[in-house]
């Protein structure tokens, strides 16, 4: 060949001709010469000058012809194509099974749907490479409606997006979240019908400019005027990739928006790994696609003939997305089979049952006896999985279990026969998620619980004690009424998991639970005495008195939750408990139990720069341990017992210090030793805190925390609390009056102590990892040996850390209680300790 001729030969028989450095005006006419029957010059097919190859797009012949000796490097992304769309079959039965609600689990296959689109597509494009930009187009509309998709199944998250704008009324969005920071300047965006449509058009407006880009481009490819990757100010391409990048932007951001206006109103439904599966496609294939043509477009990408460099940049983008889309599939199937919570869960929202609903086989609490037949005989429900215990109604193919704390997780159905299931298979323990027949329980369940599910689920389990004979059994959640009748008593009975409306009329034969019928009978004598009536069983109760046992019932159980939620939170080996025997004051509305300081505005916490050396603090201090660097002695007895004087204050190790946790200088750092209870206390001074355990002298009881707040905002605050009766402000003033701890919402165990004239509690200063002596930790040690049983006081007028007013009428309210400030003009409150040395006043 002779080059300065600058022609190449003829092709087999044809007369076209390839110029050596074809421009972008004839790329498109070299691209089309070439067709059905050519076969490439020679000197392409192996390796020659890539200054002859155009743009052309070879066919699929052409294209196996030539990676036949490597031919298994795009076998594998057809095997990932395959597994993707076997695991999205897989995904339709599990949603059909499990998901309740057809609109649900068809925006959860649509958004699903989407790997296997992308992967299909992209093996397609792989293979007929002239079918990419087809391609192409289809995977990316079907994401641009994904997206809103995605936001649909947000507004079915919060029931509709009546309840959603009901639920988000009044909140407000930041206009610049990550990664659009440049928004910094703009007002914050008012969440309503408006803001939320204006969104959803963001979205919606990149479906409609992908189609109509892609229709003006085809046409003009097909007139010659479009040329795929050049990137000349001339050519259409570079304003058709302008106009998408400036839409894919807009649909991020309106998405971005739509996401971060309700994350934070739908906790428990995993929006965060959501949005992530659905968000990191339009990334990756908008960023990732532009970034690669781009670099085809320059020729960054090396050429490899026969293979442009533009064509080469497309097989690497199609290869790159199967792999990614096999990998983002298998965390999408992850996250969107997490069992969610209902609207009404979520919101607090009550539930109307619907016909059928709830009807579940249960075992009574102890000592169970099987009632033989059904309580409600002709009544069919939903209760349990079996197909002859479920009723006609598509609604009740899933069974729900209403009571805490499975808190109606739907479950599936079960096989007609019976089945044994291991222990093991029922629960994983370590912070889990419970299984149960192939059922996912977010949720830790008790042995009672999982008795409970494998009735509902006609399970036989030898390790559970479930078995044929006593499968049929029925719980008992609480007793509501009493009635004689003929020499024979007869209790209203309140099923576990059932509405009230099934309740039932059992004799007392039937019904083995005697710790309820004897807690029923002492709520019931305490209500006639109250009431000044005979305390002997009556033949019928009044419907005040059945009232007033009814929301007992339901008070304690509301009790035992408040119960387990502080005992989860603490992070002490003294446990929690909590008793109400005189009124119906449940559990506070505003508390927030804390374990530390809560640092207010402004308030900064120094941390130390150094601690002690020591191997044994107490046996060997080295220059006197902490308390030795401060000029002090060491607090603490060998026993544990406080030595040092109410006013001097404790120095303990701290994080630096060379000692572990078990160091007899870090006594107010193991936190609460002996169980407590907080119980109502009934001469009207609230709530109140009793020892369960012994408590010697001179033994650290409990830490007062709460929120640290300066002098002039606890005047503020102090104002308002002494117009509502009450307040919890304890001045930190060991060296001056500038910090107080306001422990009304936010505080521990000690927000309940009460005040008394004669305590058994003394206040102490405690220094650990803060030297600030304008912020000292306050510990309470016992001044004598309290008994079990015995309530926990201190006198809320110290000298030494002088605090007012005791947790009494604002306890009843649940939004603020009291203990508050020193030496501040408060107002007078009677003392009601009853202590013999009693003030009569607390100021």
């Amino acid at each position: 060949m002779n080059r300065s001729d600058n022609k190449m030969p003829p092709q087999h028989g044809t007369n076209k001709t390839f110029t050596k450095c074809p421009s972008s005006e004839n790329r498109k006419t070299i691209s089309l010469s070439i067709g059905v029957g050519t076969v490439l010059p020679e000197k392409m097919r192996r390796g020659g000058n890539c200054s002859w190859l155009g743009a052309e797009i070879p066919l699929s012949w052409e294209f196996f012809s030539v990676v036949k000796d490597e031919l298994w490097l795009f076998i594998i992304p057809a095997g990932f194509a395959v597994i993707i769309l076997a695991l999205f079959l897989e995904e339709v039965g599990f949603f059909l099974r499990h998901v309740p609600s057809s609109r649900r689990w068809c925006l959860y296959l649509w958004i699903l749907g989407m790997y296997p689109v992308f992967g299909l597509t992209s093996i397609i494009a792989l293979y007929v490479p002239r079918s990419s930009s087809l391609c192409n187009f289809i995977a990316s509309l079907y994401h641009s409606i994904t997206l809103l998709k995605f936001m649909g199944l947000i507004t079915d998250f919060f029931g509709g997006k009546a309840r959603m704008l009901e639920i988000l009324a009044g909140e407000q969005v930041s206009p610049d979240p990550f990664p659009c920071c440049c928004c910094c300047c703009l007002p914050m965006i008012a969440i309503n019908r408006t803001s939320l449509g204006w969104m959803m058009a963001a979205v919606l407006q990149l479906s409609v400019v992908r189609t109509i880009l892609f229709f003006v481009t085809l046409v003009l490819w097909t007139d010659e005027q479009y040329d795929y990757g050049d990137v000349d100010s001339v050519n259409p391409n570079m304003y058709v990739n302008a106009i998408i990048g400036v839409s894919t932007f807009l649909s991020f951001y309106g998405h971005l928006l739509f996401y971060k206006a309700t994350k934070k109103a739908l906790p428990g439904y995993g929006l965060r790994a959501k949005f992530i599966c659905v968000i990191v496609v339009l990334v990756l294939c908008g960023l990732q696609g532009g970034i690669l043509e781009t670099m085809g477009a320059l020729e960054v990408v090396p050429c490899s003939p026969p293979f442009s460099v533009l064509m080469r940049s497309q097989l690497i983008y199609h290869y790159s997305v199967i792999v990614e889309m096999f990998c983002i599939c298998l965390f999408a199937r992850h996250t969107f089979r997490k069992v969610e919570p209902s609207p009404e869960e979520a919101f607090g929202l009550e539930e109307r049952p619907h016909r059928g609903m709830l009807l579940e086989k249960a075992v009574q609490t102890e000592d169970v006896v099987p009632l033989r037949e059904n309580p409600w005989p002709g009544w069919c429900g939903a209760g349990v999985s079996n197909p002859d215990y479920n009723s006609d109604s598509s609604e009740d193919s899933l069974c729900k279990i209403e009571h805490a704390p499975l808190d109606r997780f739907p479950f599936p159905l079960q096989p007609r026969r019976q089945k044994m299931v291991r222990p093991e298979k029922l629960a994983k323990h370590g912070g889990y998620n419970y299984y149960i027949a192939g059922c996912s329980v977010s949720c830790k369940l008790s042995l009672d619980d999982l008795q409970a599910v494998c009735r509902r689920e006609r399970l036989h389990c030898k390790q559970l004690r479930v078995n044929k004979h006593n499968i049929d059994d029925y719980e008992v959640e609480y007793l509501c009424d009493y009635k004689k009748s003929k020499e024979q008593e007869f209790y209203l009975v309140k099923w576990k998991g059932y509405p009230e409306s099934t309740n039932t009329w059992e004799p007392r034969k039937n019904l083995k639970c005697r710790k309820l019928m004897m807690q029923f009978h002492m709520d019931m004598e305490r209500e006639l005495s109250r009431l000044k009536r005979r305390t002997t069983c009556p033949k019928r109760l009044d419907k005040d008195v059945a009232w007033t046992l009814v929301q007992k019932a339901k008070l304690r159980k509301r009790l035992q939750c408040w119960e387990a939620d502080l005992n989860k939170t603490r992070n002490h080996p003294g446990r929690i408990f909590v008793l109400n025997e005189v009124d119906l004051d449940g559990p506070p509305r505003n508390f927030t139990y804390i374990t530390n300081y809560k640092v207010g505005e402004g308030i900064v916490l120094n941390e130390m720069a150094v601690g002690c050396e020591c191997k044994d603090c107490f046996s060997d201090p080295i220059g006197g341990c902490c308390p030795g660097a401060s000029l002090h002695r060491l607090a603490y007895t060998d026993k544990g017992q406080v030595r040092v004087r109410a006013g001097e204050p404790i120095y303990e190790c701290n994080a630096r210090c060379s000692c572990g946790p078990d160091c007899s200088n870090r006594l107010v750092q193991k936190g609460i030793q002996f169980d407590l209870c907080i119980f109502k206390t009934g001469n009207g001074r609230g709530w109140g805190v009793r020892a369960l355990q012994h408590i010697k002298k001179n033994t650290f009881v409990m830490e007062y925390v709460g929120e640290i707040i300066t002098s002039d905002e606890a005047e503020k605050r102090g104002h308002l609390y002494d117009r509502q009766g009450a307040t919890y402000l304890f001045d930190l003033d060991y060296v001056e009056d500038v910090y107080t701890v306001d422990a009304a919402n936010h505080g521990n165990i000690s927000h309940f102590v009460n005040h008394s004239c004669n305590p058994n509690l003394q206040v102490y200063n405690v220094f650990i990892d803060n030297l600030d002596e304008r912020l000292p930790r306050i510990a309470l040690f016992s001044t004598r040996s309290i008994r079990a049983g015995e309530e926990l006081t201190f006198d809320y007028k110290m000298q030494i850390d002088p605090v007012d007013a005791e947790s009494t009428r604002m306890d009843s309210n649940f939004s603020l209680a009291g203990l508050p400030s020193s030496p501040k003009k408060r107002i007078r409150v009677e003392c009601r300790c009853g202590s013999d040395t009693c003030r009569k006043y607390l100021f």
